[in-house]
């Protein structure tokens, strides 16, 4: 089957430059939004070379990844207010 000539991506958060995506070898992609707030400096991905253990000096590291990720995670089709806007 032939691709449409109307064929176009579908625009969303998996297309913002604020949304960071997080995955790792057992779990699937996951998104968050950077827009108001800077990501923790380590996600604790395994996959992603950034383990907690790489930051001795950061004693709660995971802690605040996982703090941090349970208010920011965004489905990857979903669009914000500021995206609608075209702020983003």
């Amino acid at each position: 089957m032939d691709i449409p000539e109307s064929y176009k991506i579908q625009e969303g958060c998996h297309s913002c430059k604020h949304v960071f995506r997080r995955w790792e070898y057992d779990d699937q992609t996951r998104f968050f939004c950077t827009f108001i707030t800077q990501r923790p400096k380590c996600c604790c991905s395994v996959a992603m070379k950034e383990r907690g253990i790489d930051f001795p000096n950061e004693p709660n590291v995971y802690g605040i990844w996982f703090d941090w990720a349970e208010k920011h995670e965004v489905c990857a089709w979903g669009i914000c207010d500021h995206f609608e806007e075209k702020m983003i």
